[in-house]
């Protein structure tokens, strides 16, 4: 079965429709506003003539060349452009600052790539054994799990921790406005509509990291004649055997965790990162380094927003739950395949199924 996949993968249509959703992915992850998320829901539509093969690699090639894409943007500009690429701004805007824009980029890139292998790998290997250990998580887990996300606020926030939880407890204020997810009960939105389903998580960002960063730069005394003479030099892309050696270790730990973790509804990349990247700086040799232009910091957040594909993916193909919210729109073809092959219930093995 997996020599016939790997056969019909490389069909020359199947690659082409590949090719051109990486295309679009890569013109959508770029620019900041536009996420992975968004892309594939304009675009599903868009595929409903194709056939469910090639109309699922237009997707895949979307979702994958955008989480790349936004490290792009994250690394060059200080600014995100998906949710996954936030942790990226920690270390990558650092190095560029430092003249390693090649560097910086060549690492998005590797790292990347070597995500959506490793979590591939985990998801043709273990599929059934991650959606099952998914199905485990309930309330008390998820509130562990939230728990373990505010705690972050103190390492992100470095030095400058009153300011760090300052912006925390405002995140947390903003995060109820909209309607309660319990009653349904409108809190804070000034009886107006659009305030009913809080404020847009993309926009918030381009808000905190975009405009941020525009009147940082508008406001910084340094002259522009260096930051034209820095961003002139490339410099060297691939990394050292010396700092491939220092980035494997928590990169292997990043992959397992990151899997996991997109195997989880409700997660994705963004928490992914965010996590692997306090763990990376738990372990490593030179944590006052993370945020200052790290390059294990770095890599881990590169792996972990592309390792959480094969953990989604798995509960999406098992279960027909969406790990991460870009999968919604891949359903549709995994359930054309159920249908017509009538193996709805192997690709479903839920309680109600059985």
């Amino acid at each position: 079965m997996l020599l016939h996949a790997i056969a019909q993968v490389l069909r020359p249509d199947i690659l082409i429709y590949n090719l051109l959703g990486v295309v679009v992915g890569m013109i959508i992850g770029g620019l900041p506003g536009l996420s992975a998320t968004m892309g594939v829901a304009i675009l599903t539509p868009l595929t409903f003539w194709l056939q469910p093969a090639q109309g699922l690699a237009v997707l895949l090639g979307i979702y994958n060349s955008a989480i790349w894409a936004g490290g792009i943007s994250a690394i060059l500009i200080n600014t995100p452009g998906t949710p996954a690429s936030i942790a990226q701004t920690f270390d990558g805007y650092k190095l560029v600052q430092k003249g390693k824009i090649g560097l910086a980029l060549g690492i998005n890139t590797i790292y990347s790539v070597a995500g959506g292998l490793i979590s591939t790998i985990f998801l043709i290997l273990a599929a059934f054994p991650i959606a099952n250990f998914a199905l485990k998580f309930g309330p008390p887990e998820y509130f562990a799990l939230g728990i373990f996300g505010l705690s972050m606020m103190i390492s992100v926030s470095g030095k400058q921790l009153v300011k760090g939880l300052i912006i925390g407890v405002l995140g947390l204020l903003f995060s109820t406005i909209g309607l309660d997810p319990m009653f349904s009960i409108p809190r804070f939105t000034f009886h107006n509509v659009n305030m009913m389903n809080g404020i847009p998580f993309v926009a918030a960002m381009i808000g905190m990291f975009g405009i941020g960063e525009v009147l940082f730069q508008i406001t910084e005394k340094r002259g522009t004649k260096k930051i034209v003479a820095m961003t002139k030099e490339l410099g060297r892309i691939f990394p050292t055997f010396k700092e491939f050696k220092i980035t494997a270790l928590p990169c292997a730990i990043s992959s397992i965790i990151s899997v996991i973790i997109g195997a989880i509804p409700g997660t994705g990349g963004d928490i992914a990162s965010i996590v692997c990247w306090q763990q990376a700086k738990q372990m490593s040799k030179h944590p006052e380094e993370f945020g200052e232009g790290s390059i294990e910091g770095l890599s881990v957040t590169s792996l972990a927003n592309n390792g959480v594909i094969g953990g989604a993916m798995t509960t999406m193909m098992t279960l027909g739950i969406p790990g991460d919210c870009c999968h919604s729109g891949f359903n549709r073809f995994f359930d054309d395949v159920r249908y017509a092959t009538g193996t709805l219930k192997c690709f479903r093995p839920c309680r109600l199924c059985i």
